[in-house]
């Protein structure tokens, strides 16, 4: 059973800190350096502006901005451009189109200050919270696993996602690690629409607007409207978007190295309610011949509305098959070779005994699906009969040719 750790101390001295680090820097010296003033602005999904005041007795010749996110052990390095004085006041801005920022990521920077002297002065690290302002003023849900953001329905809607997202994330826990502790609950924030959801999402995420998992933060964006519908959608884009979150907290670093089919064919497959039109598209392509072989869907999906959704419905129909006819185990096997960095083929063969293309066999036998053999014959079949029906033709053309060539008489002696 999934089980949340309990808050150490070390934590809540943390939270302490991260609730002091939003007060107003005070001055801050060194040597003949001060820094009289440090702050940021955040205009959210435009623009973060970091602003700069300091003086000494001699001309500031230097000025670097450094700042990491919590998503990232890097850091990005600014040095600023500015005539040297001896007072100075600066401002940088991170245009979020260009350089986008998660929603929801921890940011934490600090100045270093340098004069024509060389005396140095580096800042005490601030940090902030880049959040949605939408979500400002309402509190969240908060139970054992899940913490519900929401700005724009009634207390029944906020209740109804957090039992959806609470039944989810002990389901699928269940099924890929009967012993995941979680350290923390996960946080589900609902959008009231798409086109709220949109601008909170970096460009390169926006290609399917209904839902967002980043499970690097520990959390998960989701498109569900208040209203009649709200509770179908919540039972299929909920569980779905936190699949990828406790699939990353089984897997930790090795989560990239996941192959697409099982990371999303799981999430599909943990929705409560399957969408029919995956059946249907399924069904459309196995009769067209037109399956995709789980080698290609082992780092990537195709591009494409059409084959992207294929994708998606035949790794869920993967996954259903691998629980159906290896056991419900064989899931949680899978996911814990995997976290070990195992390639893709190898994993497969290491956790089901099986090679991957015999799965695929396998799967596409249970569909009814003709072996590749077959397939191929099939696809070849025209070109068969046309030479079938051929051969006559070419007989006749060629007989008159094999008739013309003389023959030499039995007996004829040889010339000498």
């Amino acid at each position: 059973m999934i089980r949340i750790r309990p808050l150490t101390a070390s934590c809540l001295i943390l939270g302490c800190l991260l609730l002091l680090s939003g007060l107003p820097a005070l001055a801050q010296t060194e040597g003949p350096l001060v820094v009289q003033e440090m702050r940021h602005q955040v205009r959210f999904a435009e623009a973060v502006r970091f602003f700069l005041t300091a003086s000494g007795p001699t001309d500031i010749t230097s000025a670097v901005l450094t700042y990491r996110t919590s998503d990232n052990e890097g850091m990005t390095i600014k040095r600023l451009d500015f005539a040297p004085a001896p007072a100075i006041e600066l401002a940088y801005e991170i245009d979020l189109a260009r350089y986008p920022l998660k929603p929801f990521v921890q940011v934490t920077y600090w100045w270093t200050v340098s004069d024509a002297d060389n005396h140095r002065l580096v800042t005490d690290p601030q940090r902030f919270s880049y959040n949605d302002p939408r979500f400002e003023g309402f509190p969240p849900l908060t139970d054992q696993y899940v913490v519900v953001h929401w700005y724009e329905g009634d207390a029944a809607f906020g209740n109804m996602a957090l039992d959806v997202a609470e039944r989810a994330v002990v389901r699928i826990g269940e099924m890929i690690d009967p012993a995941l502790d979680l350290p923390e609950p996960f946080h589900l924030y609902l959008y009231a629409s798409e086109a709220d959801l949109l601008p909170a999402l970096p460009a390169t995420d926006r290609e399917w607007v209904a839902g967002q998992a980043y499970p690097d933060l520990r959390i998960a964006l989701v498109a569900i409207p208040p209203g009649v519908e709200s509770a179908s959608t919540m039972r299929w884009l909920i569980p779905h978007e936190l699949t990828h979150l406790l699939l990353f907290e089984v897997m930790g670093s090795n989560y990239g190295r996941l192959p697409a089919w099982l990371n999303e064919g799981l999430a599909v497959f943990s929705e409560e309610i399957p969408d029919p039109d995956d059946a249907l598209g399924l069904e459309r392509a196995l009769r067209k011949d037109q399956l995709l072989s789980l080698e290609a869907l082992c780092h990537s999906f195709p591009y494409g509305d059409d084959q992207a959704r294929l994708a998606y419905a035949q790794s869920a129909s993967v996954v259903r098959f691998i629980q159906e006819n290896y056991g419900h185990s064989a899931i949680g096997k899978l996911v814990a070779v995997y976290s070990k960095g195992i390639p893709c083929q190898r994993g497969v063969n290491l956790a089901l005994g099986i090679s991957l293309s015999s799965l695929e066999s396998q799967w596409r036998k249970s569909l009814g699906a003709q072996s590749k053999n077959a397939v191929l014959l099939r696809r070849a079949m025209p070109w068969l009969l046309l030479l079938l029906v051929s051969l006559p033709f070419l007989v006749l053309v060629a007989q008159p040719l094999f008739a013309r060539r003389p023959a030499r008489s039995q007996g004829q002696p040889r010339e000498p």
